[in-house]
């Protein structure tokens, strides 16, 4: 004899076509656990990637900050000892999650070696650190908040320039800041922000239409005027200004630029500014005055800098995969020097990043690993 069970007759009642769906959202969601998809088996993960080279290219080591959730790398820069201080932060894996900035602000600390000595998180988003000529270092938060750090990245002082958000706009995570000497800062947006000691604030207005952002800024010795690189819907554009942030000459450079965090960088003849445009890295140079005096075109690799003489110098993997190749340009755009080395036992690491000076002459390159974690 089979033996049926009893359903009762409310469970008989047809199911509506929405019940159903919400039915398997709700098992999509469960079943996802961590991951969201792959049948909830994996998820989305990053860690941050920092890569020390020697003055030839030639790599020395490279070290992975791995958290164990989804680590972000927004900045870094050398200390006086040698070491390297990485800005970024944490955010929890989580289902079909896509990150913008990290729910937890870390600051990182590695040696000479690469060596994860210590991390420190903070209650405000830290985007930027800033070498000063001093040889102290400074933190910039994306609400503008000025912090003064000791050796160990200890807050030591902490400023508020209290500059409006809806006013200026100006913290956000692709602009780049300046730090000319203790307590005196540059800060680019719709206005260039001068902070000096860091009570006493300047405002340069530009007077051009209100779509245009700044993204960094250099000030010019010479005539105590400033190099604005600006990117708004219009196209970039390098502008020559005075000390009032009166536009003098304006340099078109492109519809668009893929390059995250532009910065103008201070050499022995000027300035040079080096943009990945459509893929296809120009470097730009000005003398002392800031006039433009050459543009040229750098063999795509996966990180460009300018070079305190005014060139440039490209560092990348080439095939077949298992080496780096550095090029040194001259500032008018000849190679001045091309060599290549194998990467270690372990394959070349990914180099498509930011690119910082070394001490040492070397370079220091931050760049970013994605994986799938499994739950």
């Amino acid at each position: 004899m089979t033996i049926r069970p009893v359903i009762p007759k409310s469970w008989k009642r047809p199911v509506s076509a929405t019940a159903i769906l919400i039915l398997v959202l709700v098992a999509t969601v469960l079943s996802a656990g961590c991951g969201g998809w792959n049948g909830g088996r994996y998820v989305r993960d990053q860690d941050v990637r920092i890569t020390k080279l020697n003055s030839d290219g030639v790599m020395e080591w490279t070290n992975v900050i791995d958290s164990g959730n989804y680590d972000f790398g927004l900045d870094f820069t050398q200390t006086p000892d040698g070491g390297f201080v990485v800005v970024g932060g944490t955010t929890k894996l989580a289902c079909l999650n896509y990150p913008a900035a990290p729910d937890t602000p870390r600051l990182t600390k590695m040696s000479a070696t690469g060596e994860a000595l210590w991390t420190r998180d903070y209650p405000v988003h830290i985007v930027e650190v800033i070498p000063n000529r001093g040889g102290s270092i400074s933190a910039v938060s994306d609400a503008g908040t000025i912090l003064q750090l000791d050796s160990n990245s200890s807050v030591i002082n902490e400023y508020d320039p209290e500059i409006s958000l809806s006013a200026s706009g100006i913290w956000k995570y692709n602009r780049s800041f300046a730090g000319l000497e203790d307590g005196v800062y540059l800060f680019p947006g719709p206005a260039i922000v001068r902070v000096n000691n860091p009570e006493n604030l300047s405002w340069l207005k530009i007077n051009r239409s209100a779509i245009d952002r700044i993204v960094s800024v250099a000030e010019i010795s010479n005539t105590g005027g400033y190099l604005a690189l600006v990117n708004d819907n219009a196209g970039a554009e390098i502008l020559q200004l005075d000390s009032d942030g009166n536009v003098i000459l304006a340099n078109p450079v492109s519809l668009f630029y893929y390059t995250p965090k532009p910065k103008i960088y201070s050499t022995i003849h000027g300035f040079s500014i080096v943009l990945d445009i459509f893929g296809s890295f120009r470097g730009y140079v000005f003398d002392q005055n800031g006039t433009m005096t050459n543009n040229i075109s750098i063999s795509t690799r996966d990180a460009v800098i300018p070079s305190e003489d005014g060139g440039f110098t490209s560092i990348g993997i080439t095939d077949p995969g298992d080496r780096i190749t550095k090029v040194k340009y001259m500032p008018d755009g000849m190679i001045a020097s091309e060599n290549t080395t194998l990467c270690s036992a372990k394959g070349c690491p990914k180099l498509y990043g930011d690119i910082i000076h070394t001490s040492d002459g070397g370079y220091a390159i931050m760049s970013t690993v994605e994986k799938q974690t499994r739950c």
